[in-house]
């Protein structure tokens, strides 16, 4: 592997540099950069969540080049012995596709949900969740605080509610379970935020209701904290 490659090469991508080191710079949502290639920027682009890319001054156009390389570049490429079946592991444009073909699917058709035990064998007892979901109540505010610390509120608050509701069977709680579901679906809309094969917007939902959506978030969302 050489050595002469630019900083956005992961050291463990034997693949080498392609054109100017400095073409663009790629930045994560701390808005912390690391300049690059474009061949290696796409590739780094691609594994980030939130990331963005900007050309530098002297080369024009190296942005827009980079960013439609990573929409069709998995995520850490490099990697060529690890499963690709989660959405995390597949690149944008793969799940996009994935998505676009659950939209010409009637109800009967469509893939069967995550169950409650699916969503939450793997879940935290019910006491230390509750007091995690009040501690992020407590510090993600009135939603002013870092947008991942109020999605994490918000995903974690309904899984709880889903969970308290499918347990007692009260309709309050149902009605709960419901409403919570419906305020994270409403906000990863807003925001254009999954982890999911689903997007917030997509059709399945209209069938399935916010508590289904609830349950893919948290799966997906504990499988990456595991």
């Amino acid at each position: 592997m050489t050595t002469d490659r630019c900083a956005a090469a992961h050291p463990e991508d034997p693949t080498p540099c392609v054109g100017p080191h400095d073409a663009v710079t790629v930045l994560d949502r701390s808005n912390r950069g690391m300049g690059g290639c474009e061949h290696h920027a796409a590739r780094l682009l691609a594994s980030l969540e939130g990331g963005r890319v900007v050309s530098a001054p002297d080369h024009p156009g190296a942005a827009i080049r980079v960013h439609k390389a990573a929409d069709t570049t998995r995520p850490f490429a490099w990697v060529t012995d690890a499963p690709r079946t989660e959405p995390g592991q597949l690149s944008a444009a793969e799940n996009r596709a994935a998505a676009q073909a659950g939209d010409n699917l009637s109800a009967d058709e469509l893939p069967p949900p995550f169950t409650f035990r699916d969503a939450y064998s793997r879940a935290p007892e019910m006491p230390a969740e509750t007091h995690d979901v009040l501690r992020l109540q407590v510090t993600s505010g009135d939603y002013a605080a870092p947008q991942e610390e109020v999605r994490e509120y918000l995903l974690r608050y309904a899984a709880l509610a889903d969970r308290v509701a499918e347990e007692s069977g009260d309709a309050d709680d149902q009605e709960k379970a419901e409403r919570t579901g419906r305020a994270l679906l409403d906000h990863d809309r807003e925001h254009g935020i999954w982890r999911g094969v689903y997007p917030p917007g997509h059709a399945i939902w209209t069938h399935r209701g916010p508590r289904a959506y609830t349950r893919q978030e948290y799966i997906t969302w504990h499988r990456s904290t595991a």
